[in-house]
């Protein structure tokens, strides 16, 4: 998979089997898949998802968020099962206290890039209305599909939308 440093925007490629072994930053050396959530502004998003070149699920949440809680057993499972073939799941966090964020991610880990977004400014930019809010974008950077709140009934729709996300080239 492609992984986009969250620290100075570098692409890195890491194999899914590998995201486990704790992968850092050719370029930095910062850690780039170790669950922390790491502070972007709306312009380094914008050219996090558009350095990526591949099919991103961006998704928005809250410490607070019930349905979270069930969302992220299911992308770190898109991630697992797609990531070698290019899709890269980010999830934004949007409280505006880490130390919430880090209680969530504590008993909830992310096996994804987790960005934090305190201030709400990518969150804005996308005009998210509710969490969790998901978007899937594609290789172009367009924006083809979301979905507000998480359902098991819609999981099969979203995982034939990240398919053929990554089958368009």
């Amino acid at each position: 998979m492609l992984v986009v440093c969250p620290h100075c925007n570098a692409a890195n490629r890491v194999p899914s089997d590998r995201a486990g072994d704790d992968p850092v930053c050719g370029k930095c050396g910062a850690a780039i898949l170790d669950g922390t959530p790491v502070a972007l502004d709306e312009s380094r998003f914008d050219r996090f998802v558009a350095r990526s070149e591949l099919p991103v699920v961006v998704d928005f949440w809250a410490s607070w968020c019930g349905p979270c809680k069930r969302s992220f057993p299911w992308m770190g499972e898109m991630q697992k099962k797609y990531g070698d073939g290019g899709l890269t799941v980010v999830a934004i966090n949007v409280d505006k206290k880490r130390e919430d964020a880090a209680k969530f991610l504590a008993a909830t880990p992310g096996a994804f890039t987790i960005v934090y977004d305190p201030a709400g400014s990518v969150a804005s930019s996308y005009d998210v209305k509710g969490m969790p809010t998901s978007y899937l974008v594609d290789r172009a950077g367009r924006v083809v599909a979301v979905d507000s709140g998480f359902r098991d009934d819609a999981k099969a729709a979203w995982e034939a939308r990240i398919k053929s996300a990554l089958e368009t080239r």
